[in-house]
């Protein structure tokens, strides 16, 4: 894979990886890292499943439009993937995906 293409036995290799075929203790050490995904609702449940694991209150913070009627129909396409609604909790980590 280094030269940039990939082969039968890399993906060989990858997939004694893949999270089915991995013990439950093996699973249990990736408990902390950073998910990659490619569709915003895994996204989603990910983030909250992550929040109930704190187990303390969550704020859930709405949007406020001041500038027009047009922000307040457009969709998060629009907004660059903006929800209209943020959902805090004390010592949640959070990731700036665009510049506000």
């Amino acid at each position: 894979m280094r030269n940039g293409e990939s082969t039968l036995a890399d993906r060989r290799v990858l997939a004694t990886q893949f999270e089915e075929n991995l013990n439950r203790i093996e699973r249990n050490g990736f408990s902390n890292t950073m998910y990659i995904l490619t569709k915003w609702i895994n996204v989603y449940v990910i983030n909250i499943d992550q929040l109930k694991l704190l187990n303390v209150p969550v704020a859930k913070i709405l949007t406020v439009h001041t500038d027009s009627n047009e922000a307040i129909k457009a969709d998060s396409d629009i907004a660059h993937s903006l929800k209209a609604k943020l959902l805090l909790a004390r010592n949640a980590h959070i990731m700036l995906i665009t510049n506000l």
